[in-house]
C-alpha cells in the first residue's frame, strides 16, 4: 500500500549530495537557508520518496504472480484481533496476518510522547510535523538536552 503512485529511483535526493567534493557546499548552502525553505526544498528533491529499481522488479514479479496486491491509497487500522489486523482502505475493508511500515509516515513529532512533553514545556517552531532544532540537534537552546 502506497499513499501515491510507486516511482522508482535508486536515491531520493540528488547524487551531487554523495560527491564528497560537493557535499560540504551543498550542506552549508542548505543551512543557511530558512527552515521553511529547506523543508520545501526536500519536499520538492524527494518528490514523495521511491522505492529502488530491485525491489520495484521484485514487488512486479509478485504482483504479476497473484501473490501480491499492490495498491494506492488512505489506510486505516480498524481493529486487531489478536492474530490479524482489519484495514480501511479507500473505504473498503481487508484483514492482513502482517503489516510492516516501510516509511512514508506523515511526521508528527508531538505524537511521541517525550517530544510532545517538551513542546507544552518549552515550545519550538514545528515545521512540517518536525521541531526546529539548533544546528547541533539541540531542543529550545536547553543546555544538554539534544533531540
Amino acid at each position: 500500500l502506497s499513499r501515491r503512485p510507486l516511482t522508482t529511483r535508486h536515491f531520493d535526493i540528488d547524487v551531487e549530495w554523495f560527491d564528497r567534493r560537493r557535499t560540504q557546499g551543498k550542506l552549508y548552502e542548505f543551512l543557511s537557508l530558512p527552515v521553511e525553505e529547506r523543508l520545501r526544498m526536500i519536499r520538492k528533491t524527494r518528490g514523495g520518496g521511491s522505492v529502488p529499481k530491485m525491489y520495484m522488479d521484485d514487488l512486479r514479479v509478485r504482483a504479476a504472480s497473484g501473490r501480491l496486491n499492490v495498491m494506492c491509497g488512505e489506510a486505516e487500522v480498524l481493529f486487531h484481533d489478536g492474530n490479524t489486523v482489519h484495514v480501511q482502505i479507500d473505504g473498503s475493508t481487508h484483514t492482513f496476518d502482517k503489516i510492516v511500515s516501510a516509511c512514508g509516515h506523515r511526521p508528527d513529532c508531538t505524537s511521541l510522547q517525550l517530544v510532545g512533553n517538551l513542546q507544552r514545556r518549552w515550545p519550538v517552531p514545528i515545521h512540517g510535523g518536525l521541531p526546529a532544532l539548533s544546528q547541533d540537534v539541540q531542543w529550545a537552546g536547553l543546555k544538554r538536552l539534544f533531540v
